[in-house]
């Protein structure tokens, strides 16, 4: 008996043991960030600026005893003190829904397209930081797939950033409207027109995940309603048929709206037509927005 208790009380020894080391490793797990707290930021605004935010993320996830990411985050930052470079999340990195994979990885596409520009870090430090660090947040709310308002909130500061840093860095592929005009009664376009399409699908191409919008008008003043508004139709017709004929997918055309003359870009009060008012417009929006 005295044998048996002996061993029952070296089992209860050890499984107290035991006990104490899983406490404390639970009690470890998401205070990294407290170490990272103590280190000091970068000068450099594009190292600061992502130490800062990723430190900011960790303390979140913390705070809502998301442990693992918390110490992600405090992992990232710590390493952009130590100099390393540290890149957006691969996509691969999470277990993300099925549906939202297709526009993450369009996403981070265009994320390192900015990233990898040679002047990116020192012209756009702050939104090109940013840009990074929502992603990942967007990466680690889609993973969640809990609230949607969340995943929303990070998904929508990542492209505010990232377009912020397009125009900059990319000028001639920051414009995401264009105005195609034309002649009086016409619906064919000119050479100026075909210059302005050639632009967009040039857009379309880089940018694939994009989708676009069509408004059509017409001002034909001495036509009725209804020829103006076959007249707009016409023209959208026409500048469709250009973009799909230079290897953009009609899918990616989402809306397409013929106005007529319901809503000129010039009022006249004589009742006389205005060559501005004979245009489609084309906006090039991300498929979110």
């Amino acid at each position: 008996m005295r044998i048996l208790s002996g061993q029952s009380s070296v089992k209860t020894v050890i499984t107290a043991i035991l006990a104490a080391f899983i406490i404390a490793g639970c009690a470890a797990q998401g205070t990294r960030y407290l170490t990272v707290e103590k280190m000091t930021p970068p000068k450099n605004t594009y190292q600061h600026t992502l130490f800062q935010q990723y430190l900011d993320m960790a303390r979140e996830q913390a705070a809502r005893a998301d442990y693992a990411d918390s110490d992600a985050f405090a992992r990232r930052a710590a390493a952009v003190v130590d100099g390393m470079t540290v890149l957006p999340e691969e996509i691969s990195a999470r277990k993300l829904p099925e549906k939202s994979v297709k526009l993450l990885t369009a996403a981070r596409k265009r994320l390192m397209r900015a990233f990898e520009h040679p002047d990116g870090r020192a012209r756009v430090p702050y939104a090109l930081a940013t840009a990074q660090t929502q992603f990942d947040c967007w990466m680690e709310k889609q993973e969640e797939n809990i609230n949607p308002d969340e995943i929303v909130v990070c998904r929508s500061q990542f492209f505010a950033a990232l377009s912020s840093v397009e125009c900059d860095l990319f000028p001639s592929f920051g414009r995401r409207e264009w105005v195609i005009y034309f002649s009086g009664k016409k619906d064919s376009l000119d050479d100026t027109a075909f210059t302005t399409i050639a632009v967009i699908q040039q857009l379309a191409k880089i940018y694939e995940d994009t989708t676009f919008i069509i408004h059509a008008h017409a001002d034909d003043m001495a036509g009725g309603y209804d020829s103006n508004q076959q007249l707009s139709q016409r023209r959208a017709d026409t500048v469709i048929n250009a973009l799909v004929d230079g290897g953009l997918h009609e899918n990616r055309i989402v809306t397409v709206k013929s106005w007529g003359k319901g809503r000129p870009a010039t009022m006249t009060e004589d009742g006389t037509s205005r060559p501005e008012n004979d245009r489609v417009t084309v906006l090039m929006a991300d498929p979110m927005e």
